[in-house]
């Protein structure tokens, strides 16, 4: 059970991969900030920031690749033409609706129960 380009292609509708293939043992990151070496930067749109603004950053913290929208594309033009040929770089119709679904289809795979701790008192002081 592998994250590789094979169940990506089927986990997210509408995907298409530019440059290189999905690095063998790809982990995802949303934050540019907290990029580390190796890691797949999704570019996420919120209500304030919009990830696509910082997709340079995170090639410079050292993303292997990308995920961003198709219609946010011309975010690429931030990144030096010979160092964008050496990413993984993914397009998808909705960044947030990719990870969501990428998210689903690889915890659709485990059996084991999902199990959540809520309130307000005594969480973090453990």
């Amino acid at each position: 059970m592998h994250l590789n380009e094979e169940f990506i292609v089927k986990a997210v509708p509408g995907i298409s991969f530019e440059y290189q293939p999905v690095p063998h043992f790809a982990t995802f990151q949303v934050d540019s900030r907290k990029i580390s070496s190796g890691e797949i930067f999704i570019a996420l749109k919120g209500a304030k920031v919009d990830g696509h603004d910082f997709v340079a950053q995170a090639v410079a913290h050292g993303a292997a690749g990308l995920m961003i929208e198709k219609s946010a594309v011309q975010c690429l033009k931030a990144i030096d033409a010979a160092v964008l040929k050496k990413l993984c770089v993914m397009l998808v119709p909705n960044s947030h609706d990719a990870l969501l679904a990428l998210a689903t289809a690889w915890r659709t795979q485990f059996s084991i129960p999902v199990v959540c701790i809520t309130g307000s008192f005594g969480k973090t002081s453990v």
